[in-house]
């Protein structure tokens, strides 16, 4: 782990992120971990606030040219993605996603402008909470060598996520 986070809650960002100002690096290949804390049995992680722009880019890994796009899964994040072992959009520990969304089930790849695990989500500019119960916890960032073939050098300014650790329950 590159990154190594400890706490029920707290911040996570790509290096170089600097409150959607900055650009990510690029050809970078590294795992982010949280240390899984007694008691919790799952993470929810949230794109960050972005007070600096209309359209957030507190999540901007390979932004599509039309604004607002979730983009999730191995056929369509091939150039810069993270990867959340099998994110959901799921409170309740499952590997499926809520009621009628598409994909049906979790995805481990995330990449585009919107942080969300569905391609349909109700408010699909907006971006939704991903869960994941699959312990350790951990993001693999992937970032590929040529930024100039993933458009504008400004559609990729990385990312910035919150977590937060899920307490067991049941399930």
């Amino acid at each position: 782990c590159l990154q190594y986070h400890t706490g029920v809650s707290g911040t996570i960002a790509s290096f170089n992120y600097m409150d959607a100002e900055g650009l990510q690096l690029s050809n970078q290949e590294y795992s982010v971990c949280v240390r899984h804390e007694r008691g919790f049995c799952g993470i929810s992680y949230t794109a960050c606030q972005d007070p600096l722009h209309t359209i957030s880019e507190s999540f901007s890994l390979s932004k599509p040219s039309s604004p607002g796009v979730v983009m999730v899964g191995d056929t369509t994040c091939t150039t810069d993605w993270i990867s959340i072992p099998c994110a959901t959009t799921s409170t309740a520990g499952s590997y499926i996603q809520a009621s009628g969304s598409t994909p049906e089930t979790c995805v481990d790849r995330v990449c585009g402008e919107v942080f969300c695990s569905v391609t349909n989500h109700p408010s699909p500019s907006m971006h939704c909470p991903i869960y994941s119960f699959v312990r350790p916890f951990a993001i693999r960032v992937h970032l590929d060598a040529d930024e100039a073939d993933d458009g504008t050098p400004a559609n990729n300014r990385g990312f910035c996520l919150h977590y937060v650790q899920q307490p067991c329950t049941s399930y």
